[in-house]
């Protein structure tokens, strides 16, 4: 999973320039997408079947671990099963915050085709992992 240039930016201006340009989220998502956003978290597709939203996941120790330069998910993060439309190819995955702004992009290798009365897609604890390398 890869850093878009809106967190980038935001970690480096605090760190290099004293700039806090972006704030502490209060909230996450974890939105899915049927194509990808590109770096600045621009153009990303989401599917629109009416079953699907995106997960709202927490902020702080509960819902995060930090290991060796890698973050990761604590809890299991599960989306709800399709039951009336598929959602086609889902290509990779996202963390944002209450503001929308795309933090993170994972991009699952095989793409996931999802459709109605599949399994509800998943994450298990430890398998979201951002990384700034």
């Amino acid at each position: 999973m890869f850093g878009t240039l809106y967190l980038t930016t935001g970690i480096l201006s605090y760190l290099f320039r004293g700039q806090s340009i972006i704030s502490q989220p209060t909230s996450l998502e974890i939105p899915l997408y049927n194509i990808l956003p590109n770096t600045s978290g621009n153009g990303g597709v989401e599917p629109t079947a009416g079953s699907y939203s995106p997960v709202v996941y927490g902020i702080g120790d509960t819902y995060w671990e930090y290991l060796d330069g890698i973050l990761l998910n604590v809890s299991p993060i599960v989306y709800n099963a399709p039951n009336d439309l598929s959602w086609g190819t889902i290509r990779g995955f996202g963390v944002r915050d209450q503001s929308a702004n795309l933090l993170a992009v994972g991009i699952f290798d095989p793409h996931k085709v999802v459709l109605i009365g599949d399994p509800a897609p998943s994450f298990d604890a430890g398998s979201i992992r951002i990384s700034l390398t």
